[in-house]
């Protein structure tokens, strides 16, 4: 087909598509038509070059969908070289199989309601490739507007679909960030209302998507009451256009509860910079803020617990200072130095501390637990800053890196110094009570009765309630329960009681010290226990291991402080005498009735002024039965003489305001027939029908009246007597004294007339004469001094006196001239500075005197020595010792009787009345002063006055 047969045939083809046939035939026909036609051909000339040069592919295609036109545009994207190719051929045929059903309604739809309508279908392309099309379609009418074609223009959408495809992706994209992401995003308009937000915000609102958030503001929220302050913050934002970051706000859940919020808001701006609105985002730091409450107090509980823990918390290198690098304030109360003090060994070093006898342990013990990288546990001693001894406990171990190299040591050291001493103290109460339990001379027991408890409590589980009850009916498990005790140890006393030979003899259960009479106080403790007593008394025979039955008191008390266990005390006491008492008592109190009754005297109980009981005497002595005393106007006065009633009335009138009495008192009585009799009664309070009645022993003493009578004037003619003799040896002593002291002094002065013209024989009879008056003048003074004493009438002089120049110098004075004519030599000595006393010097003296002169009388050879020194009580003692002739053990019990000598009578060696002795000791009572006598018959005696102390 050539160039023109072609032309033709699209001339053809577009005509007949526009309507108006053959345009050749038209023109040869129709020759006034030229000219429309010539403008219809220029028409379509510049319409078919329009639908060339489109970039859009443009089809025409009938009502069935056949392919009447198409553009090069068109049939490029399908592949093709020329649109004629695709003349003929379904335009459905072009589409996506998937899509055509939605193209064919399509068509159908455009047909019908001769509308345009932009779709989307897919095409197939070249080499099978799809490309999307946005499909818009016109319907062509013939000139009876009928629909007859349908031109379609197709535009190639593929950058734009993978442009919305990217669009989308990144919408998905942001929506998932936005949802993924741990943090709460939303964003608000200038009113606070919400524009959006993501879907962890939208559910701590409460709601499942975040489209519902959309248009509500904070006042609908579950955090309404927070919400005035999220719109001040959002203003504050808005008006400033600076973002408010990383601020901590509480917020409330749905739940009612209150969380806390990590919250950031900046402004949002459209293109021109305006803000119109606030895009927020915020996290949950809720539980952070938990953690960070939670390690503050937990810090603060360290804090705490450091600062008042009872020890020192530590951090120190492994060196043999122990250098601390890190020491708690604890350490002052332990130590008494400051942490600062022992940190990097600022003023002293841990180990100087340590007491030099322990650091070698420490050492070797710490080393051994890191070497095997265990803790380790160790007692030592320190010495603090006072200087004082402590005890500690300390704890710790290494702390090793991955490696398995030290690093430090890390522990705790308490002052353990009490628990050391109260060890100590527990260790030496263990040894005391192990002594005391041995050596108590109480039996004492060490039971274990935890079986015992569990046979009880299986009893009850089998529903026994009335434990005495049963025992009663079933013995054998009271024989039972008795084996079930376990007697753990027993001391000495315990064994002497049973008479067993060792221990291990009692050990084991109580059966064979349990005699049958034992098992009826057994039940009773059975019973006690059972009703959970813990301290049981009880009193009861058991048998020793020979057999023989004895009494005893027993007292034990259950301690359950070991465990489960039920460990008791038993102290066990032998009444076995006391009873023998009590029987004996008993009868005793038989025969005391019978006595009461039988008895000399009148014997009354009297409570409430009304006499409870009388004895016999009573009635007989004033004539009332038992009945009369017993009826209600019989009482106490009854029997009292009107010459007493004062003294009656007296008694009780004292005894009301609460004044002691004497329990024995005298009155006059009368008996129911007039007789006045002298009375002495005797009281005595006793405990009655819970008040005091008053037990009264009334004796008859009318003879004993009338003999005192008798006494007292044998004692006043006594005293009458001795105030003769005083007055007779008083004038004795002046007769006596005056004559002698003449016939002394005459003596005297003869001695010194003849003292140029003396002869030996001269000598010999001044001396004499001497003698003999000293002798006499002697014994006058002691029976003078001894008349004195007797009669009271001494009165000691107390004063401070020297016992050595006052005393023991002037004996030795008035003394040594004695020993002329003997072998004898006199001392004295003294062994302490202080030789004063308080006493009567007279008499202090006189006992001196007299014991030195019987020393010198009874000492031919030899020496006589008086010694002043102190014992070890610092008192002061006056020793006279001498080598005489000693006295004997016979009569040594004798020796300060008054007129008392060993040798007596006209054959006696020595002269003496036997006074001297016996003023002595009356002399030492009256000063209280001790006086002690060692004595060998023919070796010598010694004296010894011990004086009190100052």
């Amino acid at each position: 087909m050539n160039k023109r047969q072609i032309k033709n045939k699209e001339n053809n083809q577009v005509g007949n598509l526009l309507g108006i046939g053959n345009f050749s035939a038209v023109k040869n026909y129709y020759p006034e038509l030229q000219k429309t036609i010539e403008e219809l051909k220029e028409s379509e000339a510049k319409y078919r070059s329009f639908l060339e040069i489109s970039p859009d592919a443009i089809v025409v295609v009938d009502l069935k969908g056949k392919i009447k036109y198409a553009n090069q545009e068109f049939a490029g994207i399908h592949g093709l070289n020329s649109p004629e190719e695709l003349f003929g051929k379904s335009s459905f045929d072009l589409i996506v199989e998937e899509d055509r059903p939605y193209a064919m309604e399509s068509v159908k739809t455009i047909i019908e309601q001769g509308l345009t309508k932009d779709i989307e279908l897919r095409f197939l392309g070249k080499d099978g490739a799809l490309f999307p099309t946005e499909v818009s379609g016109n319907v062509i009418r013939n000139d009876r507007d009928k629909p007859e074609y349908l031109l379609l223009i197709a535009k190639d959408i593929t950058v734009r679909k993978h442009v919305e495809d990217k669009l989308d992706e990144s919408r998905r994209m942001l929506d998932d960030v936005l949802n993924c992401i741990p943090v709460r995003v939303f964003w608000k308009d200038l009113n606070g209302i919400y524009l959006g937000c993501n879907r962890l915000f939208a559910n701590d609102a409460g709601r499942k998507d975040p489209d519902e958030i959309i248009g509500c503001d904070d006042y609908s929220m579950s955090w309404h009451n927070e919400a005035e302050r999220y719109r001040r913050d959002d203003e504050v934002v808005v008006k400033s256009g600076v973002p408010r970051l990383n601020y901590e706000e509480p917020q409330t859940t749905p739940d009612g509860e209150t969380i806390w919020l990590n919250t950031s808001k900046i402004p949002l701006r459209d293109k021109e910079g305006n803000i119109y609105g606030v895009l927020g985002t915020y996290e949950d730091i809720s539980e952070r803020k938990r953690i960070d409450i939670a390690l503050r107090e937990s810090e603060r509980k360290l804090s705490t617990l450091m600062s008042n823990i009872p020890g020192m918390i530590y951090r120190c290198r492994n060196d043999s200072d122990w250098s601390m690098e890190f020491v708690s304030d604890g350490c002052t109360a332990l130590t008494g130095y400051k942490p600062e003090d022992l940190t990097n060994n600022n003023r002293l070093s841990f180990a100087d501390i340590i007491h030099k006898d322990d650091k070698e342990t420490v050492w070797e013990n710490i080393q051994n637990a890191l070497e095997n990288k265990t803790s380790y546990r160790l007692n030592y001693r320190i010495t603090t800053a006072e200087n004082e001894l402590r005890w500690v406990w300390e704890q710790g171990q290494g702390v090793f890196n991955d490696d398995g190299e030290l690093l430090v040591l890390e522990g705790l050291i308490t002052n353990i110094t009490e628990r050391k001493e109260y060890e100590q103290a527990l260790s030496a109460s263990q040894v005391k009570f192990e002594t005391l339990f041995n050596d108590s001379p109480v039996p004492l027991w060490e039971e274990d009765f935890t079986d015992v408890f569990k046979f009880l409590d299986q009893l009850r589980n089998k529903g026994v309630t009335n434990f005495r009850s049963h025992f009663d009916s079933n013995p054998e498990d009271l024989y039972k329960s008795s084996k079930l005790i376990k007697v753990m140890n027993v001391n000495t006393a315990a064994l002497a009681l049973h008479e067993a030979d060792s221990k291990e003899e009692l050990l084991g259960n109580l059966e064979k010290i349990f005699s049958e009479k034992s098992y009826q106080v057994f039940k009773e403790e059975m019973v006690s226990l059972s009703e959970g007593k813990s301290e049981i008394i009880s009193e009861g025979e058991v048998k020793t291991l020979k057999g023989n039955s004895k009494y005893v008191y027993l007292k034990f008390k259950i301690n359950t402080k070991t465990g489960n266990n039920y460990r008791a005390l038993v102290a066990t006491t032998d009444i076995t005498e006391r009873k023998l008492v009590e029987k004996a008592l008993h009868e005793s109190e038989n025969k005391y009735r019978s006595l009461i009754q039988n008895s000399n005297d009148a014997i009354y109980l009297l409570f409430n002024n009304k006499f409870e009981m009388i004895n016999n005497k009573f009635s007989e002595m004033f004539g009332y039965s038992h009945l009369e005393a017993r009826e209600e106007n019989f009482d106490l006065m009854t029997i009292v003489s009107d010459k007493s009633k004062y003294l009656i009335e007296e008694r009780n009138r004292r005894s009301l305001k609460g004044e002691t009495l004497d329990s024995k008192y005298e009155f006059i009585a009368v008996t129911k027939n007039g007789t006045e009799i002298d009375c002495e009664v005797n009281t005595t309070y006793l405990s009655y029908k819970n008040g005091t009645a008053i037990q009264g022993i009334i004796r008859d003493v009318t003879d004993r009246k009338k003999m005192t009578s008798a006494l007292i004037e044998a004692k006043e003619s006594a005293e009458r007597s001795e105030r003769l003799k005083s007055e007779f040896l008083a004038q004795m002593s002046h007769e006596i004294r005056t004559p002698l002291n003449v016939m002394m002094s005459y003596t005297s002065l003869l001695k010194e007339e003849l003292a140029d013209n003396q002869t030996s024989e001269h000598l010999h009879i001044f001396k004499s004469i001497s003698n003999a008056g000293s002798r006499i003048i002697r014994t006058i003074d002691l029976i003078l001094n001894s008349s004195e004493l007797q009669a009271g009438a001494y009165k000691l002089i107390i004063k401070k006196v020297d016992l050595f120049q006052d005393i023991i110098v002037n004996v030795y004075n008035d003394l040594k001239s004695l020993l002329d004519s003997k072998d004898v030599e006199l001392s004295i000595k003294r062994s302490v500075n202080n030789s004063f006393v308080k006493c009567d010097e007279y008499s202090v003296y006189q006992s001196v005197m007299n014991l030195v002169d019987n020393a010198i009388k009874y000492t031919n050879k030899g020496f006589i020595e008086i010694r002043l020194l102190q014992n070890n009580s610092n008192q002061l003692k006056i020793e006279i010792e001498d080598s005489g002739i000693g006295i004997s053990d016979e009569y040594i019990g004798k020796l300060f009787d008054a007129f008392s000598q060993e040798e007596s009578g006209y054959s006696r060696r020595f002269e003496g009345t036997g006074l001297g002795l016996s003023l002595v000791k009356n002399y030492c009572d009256l000063n209280n002063i001790k006086i002690d006598l060692e004595s060998k018959k023919n070796e010598g005696t010694k004296f010894t006055l011990t004086f009190p102390q100052v």
